[in-house]
């Protein structure tokens, strides 16, 4: 591939320094080659030039000249009448003389060094021979009479003349054997030069040669590697396009063609933006690409991989993991994109996370259904428990006595049960929250032994209490959860141990951290029965009993340890157990508490935590009913009630006066329950900090935790029972355990007739008008379900009336009109295909029931009403 082989043709660094000094060399030694051959064609021409050898001539002419002359003046003092003597010597002396100054101007003569002497000399001559002149270029007679001043000029410049030609021409001589030795020594020295260029030259020939062989091998080498890379390429699972940066195409391997549907002779050439860009995303693509071009910006070069679609041939659009590099090559940038098809893996997900809502809608579905049938169960079950008690009180004799007391002894241990699926539910669906407060572990300890203490007599075992080490006067932790924890386990050792002994242990163990936490470790040990070493890894399952050991003698549901573990857990702690078969047990708890002050407080709202009654409360309720009923049972209490029709009242009167307490309804007009909450506790206003207790006529348990969420502090279940109300109140506001005639002898979960109640405290012609308000508001709003089209457009209206009519429904303790109100409502909001006409139907019926009920209630009351 031409991008990859780009990439792979990398020169080494030091081999390319090595050649730029190579040619740096070679570069010196022809210049200094070509600078020394020049020098020696200078030299060469100055050779041929030279006028040595013209000098040497002249100087030879010199004297030949000057013989000539002195020859001629001899012949002229010989002869000095005969004119052509005369004619011959002034010839002479001109020939002479011009001699004379010819040589006496030469360049030669004037430039080699020592010829300062000869051109003296020559000066001399010169001298003599001018004053010659006056002789030479008289008429005869003077010529004649000048002869013997001639014949003595000549005499004095012979030797004058035969010096200065012996000198110049040793000096020449001289002068041109140094010029023939600096030739020499030129040529040497470019021999010299000549062999090492010619030496260098075949070293440079040598590393030529060695250069290619390595280039060869590189070559081979990168035409391997550009194989196997166009191998891998062709080969790989993901599909590889190369593209160049105006997003042509230059490369399409075999996984590109199978994932986008294009021939690799298709794609090639072709601009990525037309074959796999989706059209939503052409318009991003090409301004990336500008973008990228103009100011070199790249978003998703180098970021990894990403998710986006791409496009098929079919036109298909489908998810892909894409990631790209860039490459630099002598052609420009290119960018090698790996893509890969997520079709398969995307399904997957979607069908894992399909498969999880699923196993989350039912685990939902299940939840649901058992807290709603534990809740179902329950309110039978208190009816059945209270009608027992109202028959003990009763003129009975022995045998229904014992009837009445196994009747109620297995009513006990259902609502045992129920009590533990309902637990177990709440605490599988997380909506409890841990409600911390400092109490004395000690008094907790006593009370739960005092609470098991008749049960630990019908066993005839013995109940022991023990503090190791230096006891603590208070914790920090929340007490009820506490409470549950060890009233479990208290229990769970008095129904294994007959006639023997069960002692709970309390010890404060070493700090934790340095933040003063530290850890409580309670044992609870027995002398039963035990447990077989196999089954010690099961105790905390749920629905687990160990049967064979027991013979069946003790009945259980096998929750109260799984829900034990699940509280400790829930608290930060550790859970444990140790056992010898028919030697006892030892089951140990360690939860991390802070050391506190004796004092019983709340850590919230610790300047409430005295207040056991007379408390200022604020009721938000837009159900007048409702709040009629709920202001008598807190005021035959002693607490001070203020109203508040809906939350945007809450919240104006939660800003201007402070409560103790505020017991708040959820659904309301205009601004419901939760959101009052958020605004009050948001706010900087006196009751940012006070317990809020919402009271509503059905929550599931995800609304439940919506209600936490919001700041709700506990949730109050309509119909609203004193013994829960003032239970809730307390465990607030209050100290934390109630007087035994607080619920008016009322037992847990027992429902006495509200309207009877009611009677009580109200006039009768206040209750006559309160329940015919509560009648017609009922007979409108069943007679405008039933008129009310049964679909979906209408399902939130229709679950807002229900839910309305459900609140007034259980203040006046209409049970079995209220539950069917709850499951109407749970049914509207969490089924899809509920149906709703069957359900108002039935709510219809059910209405009729109970408004019978109310008007023989009212009837044995004898007080009438207009309905």
């Amino acid at each position: 591939m031409a991008g990859l082989e780009t990439t792979s043709s990398i020169k080494p660094k030091g081999r390319g320094l090595r050649m730029v000094a190579l040619v740096v060399f070679i570069a010196m030694a022809l210049l200094s080659v070509s600078t020394m051959t020049l020098k020696v064609f200078q030299k060469q021409q100055e050779l041929q030039t030279a006028s040595s050898d013209s000098v040497i001539w002249t100087l030879s002419q010199l004297e030949v000249e000057y013989l000539k002359f002195s020859l001629a003046i001899g012949d002229a003092v010989a002869q000095p009448d005969d004119p052509a003597r005369l004619r011959e010597l002034r010839q002479k002396f001109d020939i002479f003389y011009s001699r004379v100054d010819t040589v006496s101007n030469l360049a030669g003569l004037r430039n080699y060094e020592g010829g300062e002497g000869t051109r003296a000399i020559f000066a001399g001559i010169r001298k003599e021979l001018d004053a010659a002149i006056i002789y030479i270029d008289a008429n005869d007679i003077g010529l004649q009479a000048g002869l013997p001043q001639l014949s003595a000029a000549n005499d004095r410049i012979a030797a004058d003349v035969r010096k200065a030609s012996l000198e110049n021409l040793q000096n020449f001589v001289a002068v041109s054997n140094q010029a023939r030795e600096s030739v020499l020594s030129t040529m040497q020295l470019l021999g010299a030069m000549t062999i090492g260029m010619m030496i260098a030259l075949i070293v440079v020939i040598f590393i030529l040669f060695r250069m290619s062989s390595i280039n060869e091998r590189i070559a081979l080498e990168q035409r391997l590697l550009a194989a196997r890379m166009k191998t891998i390429v062709n080969t790989s699972l993901d599909a590889v396009l190369v593209v160049d940066a105006n997003g042509i195409i230059e490369e399409f391997n075999g996984a590109a063609e199978k994932v986008f549907g294009y021939t690799q002779q298709e794609a090639t050439g072709q601009n990525l933006a037309d074959l796999i860009i989706p059209d939503e995303y052409k318009r991003a693509h090409d301004i990336g690409m500008q973008r990228m071009r103009e100011r070199g910006e790249k978003r998703l070069v180098g970021r990894g991989r990403i998710e986006i679609e791409a496009l098929r041939k079919n036109g298909a659009v489908f998810p892909v993991e894409l990631s790209i590099e860039q490459v630099e090559t002598s052609e420009g940038i290119l960018f090698v994109s790996f893509v890969r098809d997520i079709s398969d893996r995307k399904r997957a997900e979607r069908d894992l996370v399909e498969a999880r809502d699923r196993a989350l809608a039912g685990e939902r579905t299940k939840s649901r259904f058992l807290a709603i049938m534990s809740h179902e169960m329950r309110t039978p079950l208190n009816g059945l428990l209270g009608m027992l008690d109202l028959m003990r009180q009763s003129k009975t004799d022995d045998k229904q006595n014992f009837y009445i007391e196994n009747m109620e002894f297995s009513g006990r241990v259902l609502m045992d049960l129920i009590n533990n699926v309902l637990d177990l539910t709440k605490l599988d669906t997380a909506v409890d929250v841990l409600n911390n407060s400092s109490f004395d572990p000690a008094r907790l300890v006593q009370e739960v032994l005092a609470s098991q203490m008749a049960l630990a007599r019908k066993n005839e075992n013995y109940l022991n209490y023990e503090w190791v080490g230096d006891p603590v006067s208070g914790v920090l932790s929340d007490r009820a959860r506490l409470r549950q924890i060890l009233l479990n386990l208290v229990n769970n050792a008095i129904k294994f141990t007959r006639q023997g002994e069960i002692t709970v242990e309390a010890e404060i163990l070493e700090p934790l951290t340095v933040d003063g936490r530290y850890e409580l470790e309670l044992r609870v040990l027995d002398t039963g029965c035990g447990i077989p070493e196999t089954d010690l890894d099961r105790v905390f399952d749920d629905f687990e009993t160990v049967d064979n050991n027991y013979d069946r003698i003790n009945e259980g549901s096998g929750l109260g340890l799984g829900i034990v573990r699940r509280l400790v857990r829930m608290m930060g702690g550790q859970i444990g157990v140790e056992s010898e078969l028919d030697e006892g047990s030892l089951f140990w708890v360690r939860l991390p508490v802070v050391i506190t002050q004796q004092k019983d407080d709340n850590e919230m709202f610790p300047a409430l935590a005295t207040l056991p009654r007379g408390a200022n409360l604020l009721m938000v309720e837009d159900n007048e009913i409702n709040r009629r009923v709920l202001r008598e049972m807190l005021e035959s209490q002693g607490h001070i009630v203020a109203e508040a029709h809906d939350g945007m009242q809450a919240v104006e009167k939660t800003s201007l006066e402070r409560f103790d307490a505020i017991l708040m309804d959820i659904s309301m007009p205009g601004m419901d329950g939760i959101t009052a909450t958020r605004h009050i506790r948001a706010g900087e206003g006196p009751n940012n900090m006070t317990p809020i207790i919402a009271v509503t006529a059905h929550a599931l348990p995800e609304e439940v935790s919506t209600f936490v969420d919001a700041g709700m502090n506990a949730v109050l279940n309509k119909p609203v029972i004193r013994s829960d109300l003032f239970r809730v109140l307390n465990q607030w506001i209050g100290e934390d355990d109630m007087d035994e005639d607080d619920d008016d002898g009322l037992d847990e979960g027992y429902e006495e007739n509200v309207i009877r109640s009611l009677a009580r405290d109200l006039p009768a012609e206040d209750l006559a008008g309160l329940v015919g308000r509560f009648l017609t508001e009922t007979d409108s709003v069943i007679a405008a379900l039933a008129d009310m089209p049964h679909d979906e457009e209408h399902r939130v209206e229709i679950t807002s009336m229900v839910h309305k009519t459900a609140g007034s429904a259980g203040s006046f303790g209409l049970s079995d009109f209220h539950h069917d109100l709850a499951a109407a409502q749970t049914g509207l909001k969490t089924d899809p295909d509920y149906d709703i006409s069957a359900s108002m139907a039935q709510l219809g019926q059910s209405w009729q029931i109970a408004r019978k009920e109310v008007i023989a209630t009212l009837d044995d009351l004898k007080i009438k009403i207009d309905a």
